[in-house]
């Protein structure tokens, strides 16, 4: 279950589970490395990229859901309840170089993000 406020929302779709097969996705312009970190959102590539030099990770790849859903609809659980509807519950998936799932989480409340120590654990 997840939470706005500590209020259950509605999820559609399921967050990917450990030990399954990712879906193939594609890139425009972009080649990535065996251990690329790919940051996805709703908002644009300029602000996720603002976010992400705030944050010390250059080397993250900025993805944006802006304009195609698919990749946030194969890989996330969409928000379907307003005010949020339409983008995606905080979450952080982890693949190996085989594209399996090797750490999964769904954050529990909107308002709270994923643990990332836990995610990166999972890459050691």
């Amino acid at each position: 279950m997840v939470t706005l406020a500590g209020k259950p929302i509605k999820i559609e779709g399921t967050l990917l589970k450990v030990d399954g097969k990712a879906p193939a996705f594609s890139l425009v312009n972009k080649d990535l490395e065996d251990d690329a970190m790919l940051a996805d959102s709703v908002d644009l590539p300029f602000a996720m990229g603002h976010f992400c030099q705030a944050e010390g990770l250059d080397k993250a790849v900025v993805l944006s859901t802006m304009r195609g859903t698919g990749l946030m609809r194969n890989y996330d659980a969409v928000i379907a309840d307003r005010p949020l509807a339409g983008i995606t519950a905080r979450a952080v998936i982890v693949l190996d170089k085989n594209d399996s799932v090797i750490h999964a989480e769904l954050a529990p409340e909107i308002k709270n993000e994923p643990n990332y120590d836990a995610a990166l654990a999972a890459l050691n």
